[in-house]
């Protein structure tokens, strides 16, 4: 009887070993899956980034060239905003 009890026993930590090596396979494989789609996002973010650094720059230049500035001192929108 005890022998039974005792394979039982093995058998049924054997399972809790099997099922937790599958569980950290599972694990290892949705990391595998998600790390490239947390680098496709990124590099996504970081484009944006870039292109909104180029408008911000290519906007101040042509403002200052149309001298819009001047144009709102004239106006007078930069007092009314002071």
């Amino acid at each position: 009887m005890l022998l039974a009890q005792a394979a039982a026993t093995d058998s049924g930590a054997a399972s809790v070993v099997s099922t937790f090596s599958e569980r950290l396979e599972q694990s290892y494989a949705l990391l595998g899956q998600f790390v490239p789609s947390l680098f496709g996002a990124l590099a996504i973010l970081f484009v944006g980034y870039l292109l909104a650094k180029i408008l911000e720059k290519g906007t101040q230049r042509l403002l200052r060239r149309v001298g819009f500035n001047h144009l709102l001192e004239r106006g007078g929108v930069t007092q009314a905003v002071e």
